[in-house]
């Protein structure tokens, strides 16, 4: 869907003058994402409600849930799934002049699911944002669970308001 969405914004701003980037807004609620999502444009926020706690693996972290309210995370929740074998959920990346302007993910989670063998080691693979190629800046403030890998020249990288792994690209 964010896929589709970044492609309409391509369509739309043809010209070199006129390029103002978009907001996507992801509204309260749990969404799979089965794709990696390409971002290869300036000026876009992608924007939720909130994160809400955690993760769905909060639920292997406890005795017993049985008294709680809810068992899932509230607000905008994505599961990464990855059914197409990549192993990040958002890849920023462009190759060309200008490098890319910036660039933020705001207010939602984003949950790699599960951790196998051990679902307290908060290992499984996955990515939450790698950055492939140049940014002027990239911010991500109010998500959970995400692991950003920076193989690219980013002139800024902000993170803050929540738990990541901020590493350089091997």
């Amino acid at each position: 869907m964010i896929n589709s969405i970044i492609a309409d914004v391509k369509a739309s701003q043809l010209g070199q003058v006129s390029k103002p980037g978009a907001v996507i807004y992801v509204p309260p609620g749990d969404y799979s994402l089965k794709t990696r999502v390409v971002i290869d444009i300036s000026y876009l926020q992608i924007k939720g409600s909130g994160h809400g706690f955690a993760s769905l693996s909060i639920r292997y972290n406890t005795a017993g849930t049985s008294n709680w309210h809810e068992l899932s995370p509230g607000a905008s929740h994505i599961k990464v799934e990855n059914t197409d074998g990549n192993a990040e959920a958002f890849l920023v990346t462009r190759s060309g002049a200008p490098r890319l302007a910036p660039i933020e993910f705001r207010d939602f989670c984003i949950d790699g699911v599960g951790f196998t063998p051990n679902q307290n080691s908060y290992r499984n693979g996955k990515t939450g944002i790698r950055i492939a190629s140049d940014t002027d800046a990239l911010k991500v403030a109010g998500t959970t669970n995400t692991k950003i890998l920076n193989g690219g020249a980013a002139e800024q990288v902000v993170a803050h308001s929540a738990s990541y792994a901020l590493r350089p690209t091997p």
